[in-house]
């Protein structure tokens, strides 16, 4: 992987050499003051001449029994939207049982939103129940898929932090 970097917990991995990563980002954001952002900031789009990729990780939390717990967060995408796969310009949601070391894909946005939310937060509801009781870790991955048409804003998130644990919600 390529540089790393920390920021509210979150920790960043580039996947590959492009130059561009996840950061912290003051533009857009939902109830916060920021958001969790992947592209480059300073121009406001991923473009880098070269494919971009790379995963936000969340900390470590465990899923509560007793409740159906269910990940929150809002997305705002502007991509070159519908491409007919998965493959390019795509944010991708893994939960991970850290204990067993294993993930599995949840979400994924070309399934969703055809990889643009057309300038609003959509808020997303993935349940994890099956990860009750277990520790966890949410990734969010933003993969260009190419080095073509990357001349747009990119990907934020919001995440919901819960009153009891995590990411999750009620």
């Amino acid at each position: 992987t390529g540089p790393k970097g920390t920021l509210h917990d979150y920790t960043f991995d580039e996947l590959v050499n492009g130059g561009v990563s996840w950061g912290l980002s003051p533009f857009r954001f939902v109830n916060e003051k920021f958001s969790l952002y992947f592209g480059n900031g300073a121009v406001k789009d991923y473009q880098s001449g070269s494919r971009v990729a790379s995963i936000a990780k969340s900390p470590a939390f465990n899923v509560p029994a007793g409740i159906k717990a269910r990940l929150t967060f809002s997305v705002w995408m502007e991509t070159e939207g519908y491409t007919g796969s998965e493959k390019f310009d795509t944010l991708t949601v893994y939960v991970e049982d850290v204990d067993a070391g294993t993930s599995e894909k949840v979400w994924d946005s070309m399934s969703t939103l055809s990889n643009n939310t057309n300038g609003v937060f959509e808020r997303i509801y993935i349940d994890v129940s099956n990860w009750t009781g277990k520790k966890t870790r949410v990734h969010f991955m933003f993969d260009s898929g190419d080095s073509y048409f990357n001349d747009y804003e990119g990907c934020l998130l919001y995440t919901y932090p819960s009153t009891r644990d995590g990411l999750l919600s009620r």
